[in-house]
């Protein structure tokens, strides 16, 4: 749907970990399942090591626990955020009961972080 659409870049990888440059400001995203919050900045800064030292500040964003989370590191902000999906059979199981919700956050070019709005769903 948007293969064409020139502001729109497929980013086709085999590794779990996504990065991407917006002006000063690297953002990093992977599910979660390899790597927890406190290992993320490292796992990041080795990967995309050219891209990480170009940027003022780093954004890494997971999930997978499906709890909200932010802890901020001397190279990086990580956030871990939580599901929009409803509780299947193995969350009820085994009695996990985070909340709901999805954000947008908008990054701007050279002043990094400038907006969020959250959802309760």
């Amino acid at each position: 749907m948007f293969e064409d659409n020139p502001r729109v870049e497929i980013i086709v990888s085999p590794l779990p970990y996504y990065a991407y440059q917006h002006g000063e400001v690297m953002l990093g995203f992977h599910h979660g399942h390899k790597k927890n919050v406190k290992g993320m900045p490292d796992t990041f800064a080795g990967q995309f090591r050219e891209m990480y030292g170009k940027t003022k500040q780093t954004y890494l964003h997971c999930g997978h626990l499906h709890n909200r989370h932010l802890e901020e590191f001397s190279s990086a902000i990580v956030e871990r955020h939580s599901t929009v999906s409803s509780r299947d059979a193995h969350a009820s199981h085994g009695g996990w009961n985070s909340q709901r919700s999805m954000q947008a956050i908008t990054y701007h070019k050279e002043r990094l972080e400038c907006g969020r709005v959250m959802e309760v769903v």
